[in-house]
């Protein structure tokens, strides 16, 4: 079956059979949600049948999709998305089952394996459901001057640096770093490092097959990364899954990406 990513500039999300294969842990919350009915979870040990269930950040857990879709959400916990759900769903907690029922917030979503989801249906599912268990709207962010010179920036030079993005602004690193968290409540080391990932999966996508290893190396760093190494290291860190779940050959695959930053905020 067709797995489908989503590379946000503050997420990834991705739409498929989510069958691990084994326990995995990672940095990043994970909101996970069954299509068209629910799916299996191993949690601390024992295994639960739901619909909708939140993660906290290097939480032990397995999951078993079987013969459905799942679309899954990973949300650094850094950023104000992820601040919010530890704050107003987790609240303390390492897990959050939302929901059991067959059809937890009546969200009418299309079956992936017909159509394809568009990052803005993605988005706006996740959307849907922070207004739903919050009551919080997502509007986009004002005020974002120092977060559109940085982005103008980087997007210019694929391999610049924090430091060397601040040297051409004429910033201190720290105020610069300061300046883009009050802006935009996301982290600015993360933020970066994300876009790379992004330059490197917009470059994988507009290739026609699946490049060789020293192809997709050489990808990478173009992209600012340290290699496939460093790749593999940044997906199973923050996503806990290899990098090559994301490099599939499977025919129908896509992989789609945001071209322009978007800072939400919920209120």
């Amino acid at each position: 079956m067709f797995r489908h990513g989503y590379i946000y500039h503050d997420m990834l999300a991705e739409v498929g059979p989510l069958n691990d294969g084994k326990v995995r842990t990672h940095r990043s919350l994970q909101l996970i949600y069954g299509v068209n009915k629910p799916y299996k979870i191993r949690l601390k040990g024992e295994w639960q049948t739901v619909r909708l269930c939140l993660i906290d950040q290097g939480i032990d857990h397995f999951i078993s999709g079987e013969d459905d879709w799942q679309i899954c959400y990973f949300i650094y916990p850094d950023s104000h998305l992820g601040y919010l759900l530890k704050t107003e769903i987790l609240k303390g907690s390492s897990v959050s089952v939302l929901s059991q029922d067959r059809n937890p917030t009546q969200v009418n979503t299309v079956q992936p394996a017909v159509r394809p989801m568009t990052l803005i249906d993605v988005r706006g599912l996740l959307e849907t459901f922070i207004y739903v268990f919050t009551g919080r709207k997502a509007y986009p962010r004002n005020g974002l001057h120092t977060a559109v010179q940085l982005s103008r920036i980087v997007h210019s030079m694929t391999e610049l640096t924090l430091s060397e993005a601040a040297l051409r602004l004429n910033r201190d690193i720290e105020d610069l770093a300061l300046d883009f968290k009050r802006e935009t409540e996301a982290d600015v080391r993360t933020w970066m490092m994300h876009l790379r990932m992004i330059r490197f999966f917009d470059a994988l996508e507009k290739k026609n097959g699946i490049p060789d290893l020293s192809e997709l190396d050489k990808l990478a760093r173009l992209s600012g990364i340290a290699g496939l190494s460093g790749l593999d290291r940044l997906f199973e860190d923050f996503f806990g899954m290899p990098y090559v779940r994301w490099v599939n050959s499977e025919k129908g695959t896509i992989i789609l990406t945001e071209s322009n930053p978007s800072f939400m905020t919920y209120r």
